[in-house]
Order: structure tokens, then C-alpha cells, then sequence
């Protein structure tokens, strides 16, 4: 891997993707929530989900379905974003495979998250910063990174870590004033301009992929709260998204603008094939 202030080559990226599914949250005998959450490997560069699995509360957990999800995907110089990934055994299976990540540190373990901000206010200056502004579809955002070296304690934490990273976002979205900071620990050592890059692409799936299985295929509006529907249904909207990618549909209402009353093309889009010598009609 290059050293700052160098800026590494693109990697191929897989973002971890957790969601529980809409219809799936009831309550068990004792009164607690129980759900079936999708966990999905997306490729920002395809704009598809490689590999899906789901699970239900009390049968297993994310880092148990992401392991299965990766044991089969060739991991050797593709980078993994996750937002939960925080546990030491797994940053040191990402690093066995020779694959780069960048994690989420979130509030939930308050102790790691508090040091990883204390060392950006009281510790050394960060040496590595750049700013990016973006204005576009209702939002004037200043997205602000800072970077360091991970310190020993954070490689103990996260073996294989290379960097602690500050993002700080603030600005006008939908006319509401925004103001977020999010803290990352990576094993990349790419310069600040790469890495605020990487991180504002890993939130590109709000409305590549959040955002398209919500509205154009309508999973925010259906009432189904069978377990079993609730799964298949997800599915499904998986591989319409994918096949439409696959077959050149960025765009996924253009997608069902062109097909929706083209039954060849949907046969196609599925795979189908006229048989040999089938008569022209």
C-alpha cells in the first residue's frame, strides 16, 4: 500500500450492507422485538449486490452472515466498508485475506468512540487534510476530512489498521441545517483527497440502492407481514435492480419505463432465448 501523502489506485469496493426488512419487526413471547434482516455485499461500481443472505433475531448475527457472504468472494485488493464491523477478529480476517477496510466507528462502543475523537481534539494536529463542497439536488454540503496515523491502540483494536479518519459534513440540506461529524478507522494509507473520495462514494448507496428499493419498486408502501413474503419480496427486488444494472439501466425507473410493456425485452432481461427454429413471426 502507498504512504501519505500518496493517493493509492481505485479499488474495487464492497460496501456491507445491513437492513431490516419492512413487515418483519414483531413482537416475541417475552415482549422483545424480534426482525429478519437482509445483509447484502453492494459493488459500488456495478451499482448490484454480488451476494445476499438474511436473518432472523436469535438465529445468527450480521458478522455471522457477512463471514458466509465473503467466504466466497475473492477479497485480495478490494477494499470493504462497513458500518458495524467493529469486533478485532474480523478487521484481522479482512487482513488475513489481503483486503483493505474502512469501518464505521460508532457510538455504540462509547469507550473506542470517545478516544478516536479525543485524539483529533487534544491530540496532534492531524497532518493530512482537505475539504470538498458539494451543491447539487437541494443540498450545499461541505464535507471536511481529517487524517493520522492509527495509533498503537487502534491497531491492537483493529489489527491491520493504518489510518483514524474525522469527516465533519455541514451545510444546507432541504433547507434544514446539517451538521454531522463521522469517525472511520482504515487499513488504507491513501492521501486525504482519495480517502474523503472513498467515504462520499460509500454514501452513494442511499439512493443507488436505499433509495430505488423504496420508491421505484415501492418496498416503503407494501403491508406484507408474512416472514416468508417479506423475504422473497426483498429478493426479488434484488435481482430486478440487478438485472436492470447488468443490462445497462443506471436508472432504474428508466429501466421500467423501457420494459414495462416490452414482454420480449423482459424475457430477455431474464435470460430467455427464442428456441432454434422457432418461425418468424
Amino acid at each position: 500500500m502507498a504512504a501519505q501523502p500518496g493517493v493509492t489506485e481505485e479499488l474495487e469496493t464492497l460496501v456491507c450492507d445491513r437492513k431490516t426488512l419492512r413487515g418483519s419487526i414483531a413482537e416475541n413471547e417475552t415482549g422483545a422485538a424480534r426482525f429478519i434482516a437482509q445483509v447484502s455485499l453492494y459493488s459500488l461500481s456495478m451499482g448490484v449486490a454480488i451476494a445476499q443472505t438474511t436473518y432472523a433475531t436469535g438465529a445468527g448475527g450480521e458478522i455471522q452472515a457477512l463471514r458466509q457472504l465473503l467466504e466466497a468472494v475473492e477479497l485480495e485488493g478490494v477494499l470493504v466498508q462497513s458500518d458495524a464491523l467493529h469486533a478485532k477478529r474480523f478487521s484481522l480476517y479482512l487482513a488475513q485475506r489481503n483486503a483493505d477496510f474502512l469501518i464505521a466507528v460508532k457510538n455504540g462502543r462509547r469507550k473506542w468512540y470517545q478516544l478516536i475523537p479525543d485524539r483529533f481534539t487534544y491530540g496532534r494536529r492531524a497532518p493530512w487534510q482537505t475539504s470538498h463542497r458539494e451543491v447539487k439536488r437541494g443540498r450545499d454540503i461541505t464535507w471536511s476530512l481529517r487524517t493520522m496515523p492509527a495509533p498503537e491502540w487502534v491497531v491492537k483494536r483493529w489489527p491491520g489498521s493504518a489510518t483514524i479518519i474525522s469527516v465533519r459534513s455541514h451545510g444546507i440540506r432541504e433547507d434544514q441545517p446539517q451538521v454531522e461529524t463521522r469517525y472511520y478507522v482504515s487499513s488504507l494509507r491513501s492521501g486525504a483527497k482519495a480517502l474523503l473520495r472513498t467515504i462520499r462514494q460509500r454514501w452513494s448507496i442511499e439512493n443507488s440502492w436505499h433509495w430505488v428499493r423504496g420508491v421505484p419498486l415501492r418496498e416503503a408502501a407494501h403491508r406484507y407481514r408474512e416472514f416468508n413474503v417479506v423475504q422473497i419480496l426483498a429478493t426479488l427486488r434484488s435481482l430486478a435492480i440487478n438485472a436492470l444494472r447488468l443490462d445497462g439501466f443506471w436508472s432504474i425507473n428508466e429501466g421500467i419505463t423501457a420494459l414495462a410493456h416490452d414482454i420480449e425485452g423482459l424475457l430477455r432481461l431474464m435470460g430467455w432465448k427464442e428456441p432454434a427454429g422457432t418461425p418468424s413471426r
